[in-house]
């Protein structure tokens, strides 16, 4: 496995820790929110490295459209960016509002950036 995919199972498994949302890594995948969809990583070098030394990560916390949607991001946001924290060796340095498209469908959304050295 490359230090990428290394970073990519590492996230996965720190936010399948978080109790009552589905993981992906699978952009096309149709969901089932509550959902963690983790993206491709930005890639950093560090001076003359040929392999890249940091990976900034978007991971979104999706939630279904509803009355509660704004109520569950409020909930599960804490709650991803801790499980990300606790359980890689990154950083969670920013939550934003996004809004996810999926299968012609937007759904309501926090896009966390998580720091990652490779």
């Amino acid at each position: 496995m490359s230090a990428i995919a290394d970073a990519v199972a590492m996230l996965d498994a720190a936010a399948k820790t978080v109790p009552g949302v589905e993981v992906s890594t699978d952009l096309g995948a149709a969901l089932n929110p509550p959902t963690v969809m983790i993206g491709p990583p930005q890639l950093s070098w560090d001076g003359y490295n040929v392999e890249p030394t940091e990976a900034t990560f978007s991971v979104f916390v999706i939630v279904a459209f509803d009355d509660y949607a704004i109520e569950k991001l409020y909930q599960l946001v804490p709650q991803v960016a801790a499980a990300l924290d606790a359980n890689t060796d990154g950083s969670v340095r920013t939550a934003a509002p996004a809004v996810f498209q999926s299968g012609g469908h937007d759904y309501p959304a926090y896009e966390i950036t998580c720091e990652v050295p490779l």
